[in-house]
Protein backbone atom coordinates (compact mmCIF):
# COMPACT_ATOMS: atom_id res chain seq x y z
CA UNK A 1 0.00 0.00 0.00
CA UNK A 2 1.37 3.57 -0.69
CA UNK A 3 1.84 5.03 2.32
CA UNK A 4 1.49 8.79 1.70
CA UNK A 5 4.20 10.55 4.61
CA UNK A 6 2.75 13.45 6.23
CA UNK A 7 5.31 16.13 6.02
CA UNK A 8 6.91 16.72 9.98
CA UNK A 9 4.90 19.36 12.09
CA UNK A 10 6.80 21.60 12.86
CA UNK A 11 6.89 23.24 16.54
CA UNK A 12 6.79 26.78 16.60
CA UNK A 13 9.73 28.18 18.46
CA UNK A 14 8.67 29.54 21.91
CA UNK A 15 9.09 33.38 21.95
CA UNK A 16 11.63 34.18 25.11
CA UNK A 17 10.57 37.35 26.38
CA UNK A 18 13.16 39.86 25.24
CA UNK A 19 15.85 41.41 27.82
CA UNK A 20 15.57 44.84 29.16
CA UNK A 21 18.98 46.44 28.80
CA UNK A 22 19.98 49.95 29.67
CA UNK A 23 21.09 52.09 27.28
CA UNK A 24 25.00 53.67 28.36
CA UNK A 25 25.03 56.82 30.00
CA UNK A 26 26.95 59.42 27.40
CA UNK A 27 29.62 61.45 28.85
CA UNK A 28 27.67 64.49 28.58
CA UNK A 29 25.30 63.18 31.22
CA UNK A 30 28.19 61.93 33.97
CA UNK A 31 29.55 65.44 33.93
CA UNK A 32 26.61 67.28 34.50
CA UNK A 33 25.72 65.04 37.65
CA UNK A 34 29.19 65.13 38.86
CA UNK A 35 28.85 69.11 38.69
CA UNK A 36 25.59 69.03 40.15
CA UNK A 37 27.29 67.19 43.13
CA UNK A 38 30.38 69.72 43.34
CA UNK A 39 27.52 72.97 43.51
CA UNK A 40 26.08 71.11 46.32
CA UNK A 41 28.89 70.63 48.23
CA UNK A 42 29.67 74.73 47.65
CA UNK A 43 26.12 75.04 48.66
CA UNK A 44 26.87 73.44 52.18
CA UNK A 45 30.28 74.85 52.89
CA UNK A 46 29.07 78.87 52.48
CA UNK A 47 26.40 78.02 54.64
CA UNK A 48 28.50 76.59 57.08
CA UNK A 49 30.79 79.46 57.01
CA UNK A 50 28.05 81.92 56.80
CA UNK A 51 26.60 80.41 59.89
CA UNK A 52 29.93 79.96 61.51
CA UNK A 53 30.92 83.69 60.53
CA UNK A 54 27.21 85.20 62.10
CA UNK A 55 27.57 83.24 65.20
CA UNK A 56 31.45 84.77 65.95
CA UNK A 57 30.21 88.40 64.83
CA UNK A 58 27.10 88.68 67.28
CA UNK A 59 30.32 87.04 69.93
CA UNK A 60 32.40 90.05 68.75
CA UNK A 61 30.00 92.86 69.29
CA UNK A 62 29.12 91.45 72.75
CA UNK A 63 32.02 90.65 74.09
CA UNK A 64 34.57 93.08 72.30
CA UNK A 65 38.40 90.90 72.02
CA UNK A 66 40.96 93.28 73.10
CA UNK A 67 43.64 92.06 71.55
CA UNK A 68 47.72 92.30 73.24
CA UNK A 69 50.13 93.22 71.11
CA UNK A 70 53.46 92.62 71.97
CA UNK A 71 56.20 95.98 72.12
CA UNK A 72 58.58 94.77 69.33
CA UNK A 73 61.70 96.22 70.34
CA UNK A 74 63.38 98.95 67.73
CA UNK A 75 67.24 98.54 67.50
CA UNK A 76 68.52 101.83 67.93
CA UNK A 77 69.58 103.61 65.28
CA UNK A 78 73.83 103.50 64.16
CA UNK A 79 75.52 106.34 65.00
CA UNK A 80 76.84 108.72 62.45
CA UNK A 81 79.97 107.96 60.73
CA UNK A 82 80.91 111.21 59.90
CA UNK A 83 83.82 112.51 61.97
CA UNK A 84 83.82 116.01 63.69
CA UNK A 85 86.44 117.85 62.58
CA UNK A 86 87.28 120.00 65.35
CA UNK A 87 87.37 117.30 67.20
CA UNK A 88 91.00 117.50 68.18
CA UNK A 89 91.24 120.82 67.73
CA UNK A 90 92.42 123.48 70.09
CA UNK A 91 90.48 125.55 72.51
CA UNK A 92 90.94 129.66 73.11
CA UNK A 93 88.60 130.65 76.06
CA UNK A 94 88.11 134.42 76.69
CA UNK A 95 86.83 134.42 80.55
CA UNK A 96 86.90 138.02 80.85
CA UNK A 97 84.49 138.72 77.95
CA UNK A 98 82.33 135.24 77.71
CA UNK A 99 83.07 133.34 75.17
CA UNK A 100 85.02 130.70 73.20
CA UNK A 101 86.11 128.85 70.18
CA UNK A 102 88.02 125.94 68.55
CA UNK A 103 90.68 126.37 66.20
CA UNK A 104 93.31 123.88 64.43
CA UNK A 105 96.55 123.22 66.06
CA UNK A 106 98.48 124.47 63.04
CA UNK A 107 97.46 127.95 64.05
CA UNK A 108 98.33 130.36 66.23
CA UNK A 109 96.59 132.50 68.84
CA UNK A 110 97.73 135.35 69.81
CA UNK A 111 97.12 138.54 72.00
CA UNK A 112 99.35 141.30 73.94
CA UNK A 113 98.97 144.04 76.31
CA UNK A 114 99.77 146.04 73.42
CA UNK A 115 96.77 145.46 71.44
CA UNK A 116 94.35 144.86 74.23
CA UNK A 117 91.36 144.70 72.42
CA UNK A 118 91.83 141.84 70.02
CA UNK A 119 92.71 138.41 69.60
CA UNK A 120 94.68 137.11 66.22
CA UNK A 121 94.61 133.79 64.67
CA UNK A 122 97.42 133.18 61.98
CA UNK A 123 99.37 131.04 60.48
CA UNK A 124 102.66 132.42 61.11
CA UNK A 125 104.22 132.45 64.96
CA UNK A 126 105.35 135.79 64.99
CA UNK A 127 105.95 138.07 67.61
CA UNK A 128 103.06 140.68 67.72
CA UNK A 129 105.18 142.76 70.51
CA UNK A 130 107.31 143.72 67.82
CA UNK A 131 104.90 145.18 65.89
CA UNK A 132 104.46 149.04 65.68
CA UNK A 133 100.46 148.55 64.40
CA UNK A 134 98.09 145.58 64.30
CA UNK A 135 99.57 142.43 63.06
CA UNK A 136 99.08 141.04 59.53
CA UNK A 137 96.38 138.21 60.64
CA UNK A 138 94.50 135.53 58.87
CA UNK A 139 91.44 135.95 61.39
CA UNK A 140 91.25 139.06 63.96
CA UNK A 141 89.04 139.13 66.29
CA UNK A 142 88.12 142.53 68.38
CA UNK A 143 85.52 143.78 71.04
CA UNK A 144 84.72 146.62 72.35
CA UNK A 145 81.41 147.87 74.61
CA UNK A 146 77.86 148.66 72.33
CA UNK A 147 75.33 147.25 71.45
CA UNK A 148 74.67 148.04 67.97
CA UNK A 149 75.83 146.98 65.12
CA UNK A 150 78.60 150.12 64.18
CA UNK A 151 77.66 152.12 61.17
CA UNK A 152 81.50 151.83 59.53
CA UNK A 153 80.70 148.18 59.07
CA UNK A 154 78.70 148.59 56.34
CA UNK A 155 81.58 150.29 54.54
CA UNK A 156 83.15 146.69 54.17
CA UNK A 157 81.46 146.50 51.36
CA UNK A 158 83.05 149.16 49.40
CA UNK A 159 85.94 146.69 49.16
CA UNK A 160 83.69 143.62 48.12
CA UNK A 161 82.79 142.68 44.72
CA UNK A 162 79.29 141.54 44.75
CA UNK A 163 79.18 141.43 48.44
CA UNK A 164 76.79 138.70 50.26
CA UNK A 165 74.92 140.43 53.40
CA UNK A 166 73.27 138.12 55.71
CA UNK A 167 71.55 138.00 58.82
CA UNK A 168 73.04 135.45 61.41
CA UNK A 169 72.79 133.72 64.57
CA UNK A 170 76.08 132.73 66.29
CA UNK A 171 75.46 130.50 69.69
CA UNK A 172 71.76 132.21 69.60
CA UNK A 173 73.29 135.93 69.69
CA UNK A 174 72.46 137.97 66.54
CA UNK A 175 74.78 138.92 64.18
CA UNK A 176 75.26 140.31 60.69
CA UNK A 177 77.75 138.73 58.01
CA UNK A 178 79.49 140.34 54.95
CA UNK A 179 81.31 138.42 52.70
CA UNK A 180 83.09 138.65 48.89
CA UNK A 181 86.11 138.68 46.87
CA UNK A 182 88.27 141.60 47.94
CA UNK A 183 89.14 144.95 45.01
CA UNK A 184 92.31 146.84 44.69
CA UNK A 185 95.48 145.55 46.62
CA UNK A 186 93.82 142.20 47.30
CA UNK A 187 92.48 141.83 44.45
CA UNK A 188 90.16 138.18 44.47
CA UNK A 189 91.03 137.78 47.85
CA UNK A 190 87.88 136.17 49.65
CA UNK A 191 87.43 138.25 52.86
CA UNK A 192 84.33 137.60 55.29
CA UNK A 193 83.24 140.20 57.50
CA UNK A 194 80.78 138.94 60.98
CA UNK A 195 79.74 140.97 63.82
CA UNK A 196 77.81 139.41 67.07
CA UNK A 197 75.96 141.35 69.80
CA UNK A 198 76.11 139.72 73.33
CA UNK A 199 75.79 141.01 76.60
CA UNK A 200 76.87 144.82 75.95
CA UNK A 201 79.80 143.56 73.86
CA UNK A 202 80.65 144.27 70.10
CA UNK A 203 82.28 141.24 68.78
CA UNK A 204 84.07 141.38 65.36
CA UNK A 205 85.60 138.74 63.42
CA UNK A 206 87.68 139.68 60.15
CA UNK A 207 88.85 136.72 58.33
CA UNK A 208 91.20 137.07 54.96
CA UNK A 209 91.78 134.00 52.80
CA UNK A 210 95.33 134.08 51.75
CA UNK A 211 95.77 130.64 51.35
CA UNK A 212 94.13 126.57 51.29
CA UNK A 213 96.22 126.71 54.85
CA UNK A 214 93.81 128.81 56.38
CA UNK A 215 90.81 128.61 53.97
CA UNK A 216 87.57 129.88 54.22
CA UNK A 217 86.01 126.39 55.32
CA UNK A 218 88.26 126.21 58.32
CA UNK A 219 87.34 130.32 59.15
CA UNK A 220 83.35 128.47 58.99
CA UNK A 221 83.96 125.49 60.96
CA UNK A 222 86.01 128.21 63.86
CA UNK A 223 82.36 129.83 63.57
CA UNK A 224 80.74 127.23 64.46
CA UNK A 225 82.25 126.56 67.16
CA UNK A 226 81.75 129.94 68.85
CA UNK A 227 80.14 129.52 72.21
CA UNK A 228 79.09 131.96 74.73
CA UNK A 229 79.84 131.55 78.59
CA UNK A 230 78.68 132.34 81.57
CA UNK A 231 80.70 135.35 82.74
CA UNK A 232 78.68 135.87 86.30
CA UNK A 233 79.76 132.24 87.28
CA UNK A 234 80.85 132.27 90.94
CA UNK A 235 84.37 131.08 91.06
CA UNK A 236 85.67 128.84 93.88
CA UNK A 237 88.75 130.98 95.14
CA UNK A 238 89.36 128.31 98.33
CA UNK A 239 91.14 126.00 95.84
CA UNK A 240 93.56 128.45 94.55
CA UNK A 241 96.86 128.70 95.67
CA UNK A 242 98.37 130.85 98.04
CA UNK A 243 101.08 133.63 98.30
CA UNK A 244 102.55 134.98 101.72
CA UNK A 245 104.77 137.84 101.99
CA UNK A 246 106.58 137.99 105.27
CA UNK A 247 108.75 140.72 104.71
CA UNK A 248 105.47 143.32 104.23
CA UNK A 249 103.42 141.25 106.37
CA UNK A 250 100.22 140.04 103.90
CA UNK A 251 98.52 136.98 102.00
CA UNK A 252 96.28 136.13 99.39
CA UNK A 253 95.29 133.81 96.97
CA UNK A 254 95.36 133.68 93.30
CA UNK A 255 94.26 131.22 90.34
CA UNK A 256 95.51 127.70 90.19
CA UNK A 257 97.20 127.61 86.81
CA UNK A 258 98.73 131.09 86.97
CA UNK A 259 102.33 131.60 88.14
CA UNK A 260 103.31 133.98 90.88
CA UNK A 261 107.24 135.38 90.64
CA UNK A 262 109.12 137.31 93.34
CA UNK A 263 110.95 140.20 91.92
CA UNK A 264 112.08 141.72 95.23
CA UNK A 265 110.99 141.68 98.62
CA UNK A 266 108.64 144.39 98.48
CA UNK A 267 106.98 143.40 94.83
CA UNK A 268 106.03 140.43 92.78
CA UNK A 269 104.19 139.82 89.49
CA UNK A 270 101.55 137.24 88.98
CA UNK A 271 101.29 135.49 85.34
CA UNK A 272 98.77 133.98 83.32
CA UNK A 273 98.99 130.80 82.01
CA UNK A 274 101.50 130.74 79.25
CA UNK A 275 101.89 134.57 79.08
CA UNK A 276 105.29 136.12 78.95
CA UNK A 277 104.31 139.56 80.53
CA UNK A 278 102.42 140.05 84.23
CA UNK A 279 99.04 140.59 83.83
CA UNK A 280 98.47 141.39 87.75
CA UNK A 281 101.60 142.45 89.77
CA UNK A 282 102.02 144.16 93.36
CA UNK A 283 104.71 146.73 94.87
CA UNK A 284 105.29 148.01 98.44
CA UNK A 285 106.38 151.34 98.28
CA UNK A 286 107.31 152.54 101.51
CA UNK A 287 107.12 155.70 103.26
CA UNK A 288 110.73 156.60 102.68
CA UNK A 289 110.45 155.89 98.76
CA UNK A 290 107.35 158.09 98.40
CA UNK A 291 109.16 160.47 100.58
CA UNK A 292 105.83 162.29 101.29
CA UNK A 293 104.98 162.40 97.47
CA UNK A 294 101.69 160.87 98.11
CA UNK A 295 99.11 160.59 95.04
CA UNK A 296 96.18 163.05 94.52
CA UNK A 297 93.33 160.53 94.35
CA UNK A 298 89.89 162.46 92.37
CA UNK A 299 87.88 161.73 89.97
CA UNK A 300 87.09 158.26 89.16
CA UNK A 301 88.61 157.36 91.99
CA UNK A 302 86.79 155.24 94.46
CA UNK A 303 87.11 154.38 98.28
CA UNK A 304 87.68 150.84 98.64
CA UNK A 305 88.51 148.98 102.33
CA UNK A 306 90.67 145.38 102.15
CA UNK A 307 91.04 143.42 105.14
CA UNK A 308 89.99 146.43 107.32
CA UNK A 309 92.26 149.06 105.32
CA UNK A 310 91.43 151.85 103.89
CA UNK A 311 92.54 152.80 100.47
CA UNK A 312 91.50 154.00 97.06
CA UNK A 313 90.49 152.28 93.16
CA UNK A 314 91.32 153.81 89.94
CA UNK A 315 91.98 153.15 86.54
CA UNK A 316 94.51 154.45 83.49
CA UNK A 317 92.00 155.41 80.65
CA UNK A 318 95.14 156.62 78.44
CA UNK A 319 95.28 155.15 75.49
CA UNK A 320 98.81 155.50 74.90
CA UNK A 321 101.82 153.28 77.47
CA UNK A 322 101.24 152.49 80.05
CA UNK A 323 98.87 149.71 79.40
CA UNK A 324 95.24 150.27 80.29
CA UNK A 325 95.29 149.43 83.84
CA UNK A 326 93.08 148.97 87.19
CA UNK A 327 95.03 150.33 90.27
CA UNK A 328 93.81 149.61 94.17
CA UNK A 329 96.59 151.62 96.62
CA UNK A 330 95.83 150.39 100.25
CA UNK A 331 97.18 152.86 102.57
CA UNK A 332 99.52 150.70 104.90
CA UNK A 333 102.62 151.15 107.67
CA UNK A 334 103.01 154.55 106.46
CA UNK A 335 103.59 153.69 102.89
CA UNK A 336 101.26 152.21 99.69
CA UNK A 337 100.44 148.77 98.33
CA UNK A 338 99.62 149.29 95.17
CA UNK A 339 97.85 146.02 92.76
CA UNK A 340 98.12 146.94 89.05
CA UNK A 341 95.78 144.59 86.71
CA UNK A 342 95.49 144.77 83.20
CA UNK A 343 92.35 146.18 81.88
CA UNK A 344 90.67 146.07 77.94
CA UNK A 345 88.24 143.68 76.55
CA UNK A 346 91.23 140.75 76.18
CA UNK A 347 93.05 141.07 78.78
CA UNK A 348 90.51 142.64 80.88
CA UNK A 349 91.38 141.14 84.70
CA UNK A 350 89.06 143.60 86.55
CA UNK A 351 87.16 140.65 88.36
CA UNK A 352 90.01 138.09 89.02
CA UNK A 353 91.54 141.79 90.67
CA UNK A 354 88.52 141.48 93.42
CA UNK A 355 88.44 137.90 93.64
CA UNK A 356 91.99 137.85 94.85
CA UNK A 357 91.55 140.89 97.31
CA UNK A 358 88.24 139.38 98.55
CA UNK A 359 90.86 136.45 99.88
CA UNK A 360 93.78 139.58 100.84
CA UNK A 361 94.97 139.16 104.90
CA UNK A 362 96.86 141.50 106.38
CA UNK A 363 99.70 139.79 108.53
CA UNK A 364 99.97 141.27 112.20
Amino acid sequence: MDSTQSPPIQTPPVESSPTQQIPPQSPKSFLSNKLILVAVILLIVLLAGGGAYFVLNTKSKSQPVISKTTPTSIPASAPSLTPDPTANWKTYTDSQNGFSFKYPSSLYVKISNKFPNSIFVMQNNIDIEKASEGPVSDLTIHVEKGNNIPAAFDNVKQNLHNPLDQNLTIDGASGRGISGTMSGNLEGTFNSNVVILKDNKVITLNFYEYNDKFSKAIFNQILSTFKFTDTNQTTDTSIWKTYTNSTVGFSFRYPTDWKEVDVTDHSGDLYLPKNVQPSIDFIFLSKTFLNGHFPTYSGSSKPITVDGIAGWKYENESSGPPPLSYYVDLLYKGGILRFQADKGPNLDLGQTLNQILSTFKFIK
